[in-house]
This record gives C-alpha cells, sequence and structure tokens, in this order.
C-alpha cells in the first residue's frame, strides 16, 4: 500500500514538474526564437566565410584573423547556442549535469576568446596605421598569437567546469524536484561565483575601454592621412614636379675609339633630359633626346601603388573596426542585466511576466556578434561579396545536376 502511495506522489511530482517546466519555457520563447534566428543566419554564413577566405584569398594576417574569427563564430552558432537552448527548453529538468559542465566552459572560452582576437586585431591595425615602417605582424605570427588568446581563454573559463553543474530545484513546499543547468548547490553559497563573474566582467570592460581607446588613436591617424593627401592633390602639378631631380648628360661618341666620354651638368628641371650623340663606326645615328617623364611615370606608378596599398588598408581597418563596434553594441544589452542581476538579487523574483520574458530574450544579444561579421564582409568587401554570389551559383549548379 504504502509503494502505491508513494508511486502515486512521484507521479503527480514528475507531472507537476513538467507543467511548471512548461509554464518556464512559455517565458523563455523570446530567447529560443532569438537564438534559433541567429543559428539560422549564423552557421551557412560562418561557414562561406572559411570557404571563400581559405580559397580566394591570399594568405595574410587579415586573412588569419577573419578566418580565426570565423571559426569562433561557427562553434558558437553551431555548438554553445543548441546548448543554451536545451537550457531555456528544460530550465528546471536539465537532464545531464555533465553536460552542463563542458558547454557552460565552451561558451565562456569561445566568447573570451573572441574578445582576445578583437584585441589582437586593434593592435594589428595600430601597427599597420599608426607606425607602418615599425614591426608588423607575420601571417604565421599572428596564427600563433590567435592560438594563444585561446588558450588565455580557456585559463580564464576554466572555473566554470567546476562551477556549473546540475542544481537541485526545489517546489514552493520546499521538495527537490527537479534540476537546474546552473551553479551547483556546493557553490551556490559560497563567494567564488562573485568572484569569477567580477573577473569575467572586469575582462569585458577592461577590453572595450581597449579597443575604444586603440580605434579612436588610430581613426586620428586616419583623418590626418586623409587631411594631408587632400593638401597635396590640391597643389598645381608644377609644385609637385619640382621634387623630381633629373641628371643631364652629354655624350661624345668617338668615331675613331668607338667608345665614349662624358661631360655631366646637374640640373633642377622636370623636362627633357637632352643628350648630344653622334654616328658610330658604322654610321648608325644615335636619338639625341630621351625625355625624363619615364622616371617621373615611374615614380607615379609607385606612389600610386603605395595610395592604393594605404587605402586597402584603411578599408579593412574600417572594416574591423565595424566588427567591434557590433561586438561591443552586441554585449551592451547582455552586460548591463548581467551587472543588475549581479547587484539585486531579487531582481528577477520582483519582475512580472513581460519582464521576464523580456530579460529571458534580451540576455542573449551577445549571439548577434557571432552571426553579423559575414554581413558586414558582404557590404564592406566587394570581393567577398562576388566571390559568395559566385560560390552560390557554383552550388546551385550542382544540385541542379
Amino acid at each position: 500500500m504504502n509503494n502505491n502511495t508513494s508511486n502515486k506522489e512521484m507521479k503527480d511530482l514528475d507531472f507537476l514538474m513538467q507543467n511548471l517546466n512548461n509554464e518556464k519555457v512559455i517565458e523563455n520563447i523570446g530567447g529560443i526564437v532569438f537564438i534559433c534566428l541567429v543559428m539560422i543566419v549564423g552557421i551557412p554564413g560562418n561557414t562561406v566565410t572559411l570557404y571563400v577566405y581559405l580559397k580566394k584569398y591570399k594568405p595574410s594576417t587579415h586573412r588569419t584573423f577573419i578566418v580565426c574569427l570565423a571559426i569562433v563564430d561557427l562553434a558558437t552558432c553551431s555548438v554553445t547556442a543548441p546548448f543554451f537552448i536545451m537550457v531555456l527548453r528544460y530550465p528546471i529538468t536539465f537532464p545531464d549535469g555533465g553536460i552542463c559542465k563542458l558547454f557552460h566552459f565552451v561558451a565562456y572560452a569561445l566568447c573570451v576568446g573572441s574578445i582576445f582576437i578583437l584585441i589582437t586585431i586593434a593592435i594589428d591595425r595600430y601597427h599597420k596605421i599608426c607606425i607602418p615602417h615599425g614591426m608588423q605582424f607575420s601571417e604565421k605570427m599572428s596564427q600563433y598569437i590567435c592560438m594563444l588568446d585561446l588558450v588565455l581563454a580557456c585559463c580564464f573559463s576554466w572555473p566554470a567546469i567546476v562551477m556549473y553543474g546540475n542544481k537541485n530545484f526545489r517546489d514552493a513546499s520546499n521538495r527537490t524536484s527537479g534540476t537546474e543547468c546552473t551553479v551547483t548547490d556546493n557553490f551556490v553559497d559560497t563567494n567564488y561565483p562573485t568572484y569569477f563573474n567580477f573577473v569575467l566582467l572586469f575582462v569585458v570592460i577592461a577590453s572595450f575601454i581597449s579597443l575604444t581607446v586603440i580605434y579612436i588613436v588610430i581613426g586620428r591617424k586616419i583623418l590626418r592621412m586623409k587631411s594631408r593627401w587632400s593638401k597635396r592633390n590640391q597643389l598645381p602639378n608644377k609644385f609637385l614636379d619640382q621634387s623630381v631631380r633629373t641628371e643631364t648628360t652629354e655624350f661624345s661618341w668617338s668615331k675613331h675609339l668607338g667608345g665614349f666620354d662624358t661631360s655631366q651638368t646637374t640640373k633642377e628641371e622636370s623636362g627633357v633630359m637632352s643628350f648630344t650623340m653622334y654616328t658610330d663606326n658604322k654610321g648608325d645615328v644615335y636619338d639625341g633626346s630621351i625625355n625624363t617623364k619615364s622616371r617621373s611615370a615611374k615614380q607615379t606608378i609607385h606612389k600610386e601603388k603605395r595610395r592604393k596599398k594605404r587605402q586597402k588598408t584603411i578599408a579593412i581597418t574600417r572594416t574591423l573596426c565595424i566588427i567591434t563596434v557590433v561586438f561591443v553594441c552586441s554585449f551592451l544589452p547582455h552586460l548591463a542585466l548581467r551587472l543588475t542581476s549581479f547587484l539585486n538579487k531579487n531582481f528577477l523574483k520582483n519582475l512580472p511576466f513581460s519582464g521576464i520574458a523580456a530579460y529571458q530574450t534580451f540576455r542573449w544579444t551577445f549571439f548577434i556578434n557571432s552571426m553579423a561579421n559575414p554581413i558586414i564582409y558582404g557590404f564592406r568587401d566587394r570581393k567577398f561579396s562576388r566571390e559568395v554570389k559566385q560560390t552560390i551559383w557554383v552550388f546551385l549548379q550542382k544540385i541542379r545536376q
């Protein structure tokens, strides 16, 4: 009789927990839909980005950083995003504490890794724009630095493996009847989660400040460069041509010796370099003038190549700066909500249903960064946009066949 009563109570409790779980899932619908949209856009977008940059672009530091970011973003969209959907789908009936530990660690590591990579990119851009003649990152060096960034991110994130897991959920009558994927019972009443979150928040805020300062310095340098170029373009050509110095040499060919002797005078001019030429032993006549505009043309071509290289560097810097701005803006709502709930322990308890639904939606805005980068490349990089269209066209043609 007691066994039957006990089984009935267990079934009633499971039924109650399922209903309570479903009620909380309704509060989480906004977050589930939001993360699903991130996956739908981010997984194919970052996959195409990896393919195009690895197959269509030459090796460079720029390509290395973009590929590294794409790998991190693809892992975020395909690994951690489904995990958090699972957390939102089973808020008080999460099935496995080991999965909770592992994927919280992966989520923290990828997020912090993205921040470190963006700081590395900002430093690389600073070197290229502000000290172009100084030491620059090589492609191999950029690869090692990206790997180091991810290793450091893992070092900052390892406490998640220890602290996170399945925590016992207690219903209104204080009965243990469910499991939450969060900080475990062993650590929930200690200061370790506070220290861990404080360190991560400090890293994020310090990184945002560093990125802002670096790109402000870069922006001011670009503005000064543009102002200098504009002043140069406004100068008359004759003043620009004065910088070209040529040498005029007269050659006298000897009929009898078949050789030559020179008398040299230096002039500051941009006109024609004149030569005094005579017939040689065979009676061949040499042209008496050579246009020094060929030298000027070579200098012009060289300057044009340098100008285009600078413009390309600036364009890449702007693109990477936009990526950083999007990252910071996507993180701000999440950071504000985290700080509020961190400072006010009763923040969530005092929210109505609509407030909790909004919280569970906007707390995941940091995922925007993981899907936004391919879109930014498409608008900012014509070559990338062209190669993506061509790749999609080839893929569709193969499907039709």
